[in-house]
């Protein structure tokens, strides 16, 4: 299974809620997409988690490959 994954951000006026960022995730076999709005950089590990638990209870399939921009912000997600 493949994902895409891109962080957007910050952006110069705060949302309704405060979030300056945007997580996007795509699941490549379907272009399922799943937006993510949060306020730090931080909370991205958090939510590429729970979002690979997600598609592993919909699909039985578990990701292969993980495809992002590149930030630092994905480099822990394997410890």
């Amino acid at each position: 299974m493949l994902i895409f994954s891109y962080v957007c951000g910050p952006v110069q006026v705060n949302s309704l809620c405060g979030t300056r960022y945007y997580l996007l995730f795509r699941y490549e076999y379907s272009y399922y997409r799943a937006v993510y709005f949060i306020k730090k950089k931080r909370e991205v590990q958090e939510h590429c988690k729970v979002f690979i638990a997600l598609l592993h209870t919909q699909t039985g399939e578990l990701v292969t490959e993980f495809r992002s921009d590149g930030g630092t912000k994905y480099l822990l997600l394997n410890q």
